[in-house]
């Protein structure tokens, strides 16, 4: 299992946000130009990128589809405790998991010059990282449970998530800055939810200043609040579902 989840996040989160970079280093280096961004600025903006995307990458969807695939959800429903907090659990034990990675990237991007340990750790880019990442995480977990309710419907969602990810991601700073994009493309992915784990909280923290910060929390608690909408209907005709074939 912990072989197959680190692969995955290799595969889903690692290589779609490395490959970039060294492309646009390279690209730097040749003399070519960026969008006006230096080799250590973007090698900041996928530092960040990188951290970010690894704590996002729960892979509760997977357990989720396990459940109702292997008929062992109604083993936990009967049990005296609400499922959602069962969700929650296993969310932080994955994100504590994911916790040592992340600092790794850390600290390999500060090795390798890629941000300076003065930019990290000052005080007003350490409180809006705290505030905006755990929000960020967040609304990433709630899509990650959202694309794990479909199981109800379908048998194999891992495509699925792999393919929403990868569309959502990418029109929210995940695969290019989101700057590099077309005027047009830029605006639709700011009605995105991943703009809010990727782009926007980027931004906070290379520019904490409050009207960003302000912004970026206030469009972060407004997606998990529409996520949170989503996943309740979405569990309450599921469970129906469930229960009319036998789950």
């Amino acid at each position: 299992m912990h072989r197959e989840f680190w692969l995955q996040t290799v595969i889903e989160v690692i290589l779609p946000v490395s490959i970039p970079l060294l492309v646009w280093l390279a690209v730097i280096k040749s003399g070519g130009d960026v969008g006006g961004f230096s080799d250590f600025e973007i090698g900041k903006y996928y530092l960040l990128t990188i951290i970010i995307a690894t704590l996002a990458h729960t892979g509760v969807h997977n357990d989720l589809s396990t459940f109702v695939h292997q008929g062992t959800l109604s083993q936990w429903l009967l049990r005296p405790i609400v499922f959602g907090s069962t969700i929650t659990a296993l969310v932080f034990s994955r994100i504590t998991f994911l916790l040592f990675p992340a600092s790794l990237a850390l600290v390999l991007g500060l090795l390798l010059n890629f941000s300076t340990s003065d930019e990290f750790f000052n005080v007003n880019v350490l409180l809006t990282a705290f505030m905006v990442i755990p929000l960020g995480i967040t609304v990433a977990c709630f899509m990650n449970v959202l694309i794990g309710l479909i199981a109800f419907w379908f048998i194999e969602i891992e495509g699925i998530y792999a393919g929403t990810i990868l569309i959502l991601g990418f029109f929210s700073g995940m695969v290019v800055p989101v700057s590099l994009l077309p005027k047009a493309l830029q605006g639709f992915g700011a009605f995105l939810p991943y703009h809010y784990v990727y782009a926007a909280p980027i931004g906070a923290i290379s520019s904490p200043t409050s009207g960003i910060i302000f912004q970026t929390i206030l469009g972060q608690l407004a997606w998990i609040s529409i996520l949170a909408f989503a996943l309740a209907l979405t569990w309450k005709k599921g469970l129906r579902r469930f229960d009319a074939v036998g789950g």
